[in-house]
């Protein structure tokens, strides 16, 4: 079952989380110099930076460029459905972080495929996000 990582908007905190049983370290931090600012997400292993900047997007998996990670999957999901972005102050309360494993994204992927196949194309009218398990 995906599962919430707590967040704060307190840029001096690592929170560490277990993904894909590893000791993860993540740390967010926000960048007010874009429009309405943005929020980007460092990943460390054992204190060794993975990978640093990832901007932190409403409904796209932040590791889907990062394949070779084995983490799983990192989406952003907005709790008001308004889609939008988190602000400097509403990162972990309106807008989470949700971590699907490397088995539930192919378990979703499955269901994806067989809807292709059963319909007979792409029918995600429904608002999935496919490219999200991509």
């Amino acid at each position: 079952m995906p599962s919430e990582i707590p967040l704060t908007s307190d840029p001096s905190i690592i929170q560490n989380v277990v993904l894909e049983e590893r000791n993860i370290g993540l740390q967010t931090k926000f960048n007010p110099r874009y429009n309405n600012g943005y929020w980007t997400l460092d990943i460390l292993e054992n204190g060794v930076g993975l990978v640093y900047s990832l901007p932190m997007v409403l409904g796209a998996d932040l590791l889907e460029h990062i394949t070779d990670l084995g983490l799983g999957a990192l989406i952003m999901v907005d709790t008001d459905l308004k889609g939008k972005e988190a602000t400097s102050e509403d990162l972990g309360t309106n807008v989470l972080l949700i971590h699907y494993t490397e088995e539930e994204i192919a378990a979703l992927r499955q269901v994806a495929a067989e809807s292709i196949a059963i319909t007979g194309g792409n029918n995600f009218s429904d608002g999935f996000d496919e490219a999200a398990f991509r």
